[in-house]
């Protein structure tokens, strides 16, 4: 997934397409998304079967400006004073393929 949201096909798809899609309104998609039970079942129905036919997956940076909630842990460390924290926050490199 990338960072901006979107599809595996490549397209960005936003709660509207997905309301417009499913013949309900982007208020009542974003009900059914966030799960509250304010929603008649066939919308939910209708919506949920949108959501899988277009691989939509919500934007978690809109989400975050909503919701004023990031969900990011930020960490401090002096990279290169100490041996202790020379690997600290970094991925290892992945194992590369032996070449025959």
């Amino acid at each position: 997934m990338s960072a901006k949201g979107g599809s595996s096909d490549g397209n960005i798809h936003h709660i509207k397409d997905v309301a417009a899609l499913a013949g309900a309104s982007p208020a009542t998609a974003s009900r059914v998304l966030s799960g509250n039970p304010a929603t008649a079942a066939e919308s939910r129905q209708r919506v949920a079967a949108t959501v899988t036919q277009l691989d939509f997956r919500p934007n978690a940076q809109a989400r975050a400006l909503r919701s004023t909630r990031t969900n990011v842990i930020v960490t401090a460390a002096p990279l290169n004073s100490a041996p202790m924290y020379c690997g600290f926050g970094h991925r290892p490199a992945p194992p590369k393929e032996q070449v025959q």
